[in-house]
């Protein structure tokens, strides 16, 4: 669950990185409700 944080650039600054991280963390969610509910 820390890792999440990692994901996050430093500075946040342009819409592009908080889109992305906002992905990644939306992508790792996936994969873990995926893991739960199959």
């Amino acid at each position: 669950m820390r890792d999440l944080y990692q994901w996050i650039p430093a500075n946040p600054g342009s819409p592009g990185d908080i889109a992305y991280a906002c992905f990644r963390i939306f992508y790792a969610f996936f994969i873990i409700a995926t893991c739960f509910f199959n």
